[in-house]
């Protein structure tokens, strides 16, 4: 039994330690690096399973502090990998009997070139069953928010885009987004007193959701499953005979529980054109007047060319504040992709509980509109650049 300290040469620590691993590697770290992760790995059996928490801020990985590279060298490893906000801590657990705590992030820097103290700990029972407990607690917590390869890739086309935009239009404000388990200090996530995963945001989380209870979102869906649109074309705003920019609701699917303010997610029905399968794709997003029974489309409305098909769907909304992607509607974020990241997240109707992926792709059929939780809102905001 023993604590000692490491003031220096922690590459070379945790190098010898991933080397002695037999069974298991639990790691908390909010930052990692390539190199840092590519040549830890080389120094550990294939048999040792794997488990991370870690950081998922997009300003993170534009700015270098994280890399995603990093983490998909970790998923084709098969690690798993869970995401948590406002994370600090530094723990790595080597099986049972190992653990390592203090300021060492999984980066050059970390592990090199910093001035970093961690303590060691060998065969120490009760501090080693507290941080275990503390570790699994974690990651429990946080399972609903798994960095999955389809995340990683998307976060990667997000973060070149902002990075190039950064360089074209000479921006240098820094982007918020940050993506992973909002775990509550209150929660019993360990059994010492030293060791803070998150610090407190209490307050603030607390307004967060004030805000977003004040708002609903929705998926508004534009065609049929017989009628799909063109991915390959730009989406277009439908308007009334007098200018005005609404959404179209079927005779027997009034949207009465739309209501003024809440925010639409334009979501034409299209195809993949990979396999010609039926995805929706989010274009665009608009602000609701609130539905009024006596919206209804007139004549004007109707005859005009290539607006028959309103006789089926008289009813509207009107619309304002509309973004849309400026590309085609294959260029939108795919719904099916979402609901693979976020799943049961990502519905109002399905937060909480355990619908399987094919299940989830199913809750929208048959449907001109369906609820959507404040969290899928803000990664779709995010991912297609919404404010």
């Amino acid at each position: 039994m023993s604590i000692d300290l490491i003031s220096s040469n922690h590459c070379q620590e945790f190098i010898q330690d991933f080397s002695n691993t037999k069974n298991s590697l639990k790691i908390i770290t909010p930052y990692l690096s390539f190199i840092s992760i590519k040549k830890l790995l080389l120094n550990i059996s294939k048999d040792v399973q794997i488990e991370l928490i870690t950081r998922f801020n997009r300003e993170d990985f534009i700015s270098g502090a994280s890399n995603l590279e990093a983490l998909k060298l970790l998923n084709k490893r098969n690690v798993r990998m869970e995401a948590v906000k406002n994370l600090h801590t530094k723990l790595y657990l080597f099986d049972t009997k190992i653990a390592i705590t203090g300021s060492a992030n999984l980066t050059e820097n970390g592990l090199l070139n910093n001035i970093e103290l961690s303590l060691l700990i060998k065969n120490e029972k009760k501090l080693n069953v507290a941080f275990q407990h503390y570790f699994d607690n974690a990651f429990s917590s946080a399972n609903n928010f798994a960095i999955t390869g389809e995340k990683i890739s998307l976060e990667k086309e997000m973060v070149e885009r902002m990075i190039q935009e950064r360089k074209d239009k000479n921006i240098d404000s820094k982007n918020t987004y940050q993506w992973g388990a909002d775990i509550s200090t209150g929660a019993d996530i360990s059994t010492t007193d030293t060791i803070d995963i998150v610090q407190s945001q209490v307050k603030e989380r607390e307004q967060a959701k004030s805000k977003n209870s004040q708002t609903t979102y929705w998926l508004k869906f534009d065609g049929t499953g017989s009628e799909l649109k063109d991915p390959n074309l730009p989406f277009d705003k439908t308007k009334l005979a007098d200018g005005q920019v609404v959404e179209n609701f079927g005779k027997k699917k009034h949207p009465s529980g739309i209501k003024k303010g809440d925010v639409l997610y334009l979501t034409p029905l299209s195809k993949n054109d990979n396999d010609n399968s039926h995805t929706p794709f989010i274009v665009g997003k608009a602000i609701s007047d609130g539905f009024d029974k006596n919206n209804v489309v007139t004549d004007a409305d109707i005859n005009r060319e290539g607006y028959k098909w309103m006789e089926k769907w008289p009813y509207y909304i009107k619309i304002h504040n509309v973004q849309l992607i400026k590309e085609n509607i294959s260029e939108g974020a795919s719904l099916n992709q979402l609901l693979s990241i976020l799943k049961n997240n990502f519905y109002s109707s399905t937060k909480g509980k355990n619908l399987s992926l094919p299940d989830l792709k199913k809750c929208h059929l048959q449907k001109s509109h369906i609820r959507i939780t404040a969290e899928a809102a803000q990664y779709i905001d995010s991912l297609l650049g919404f404010k």
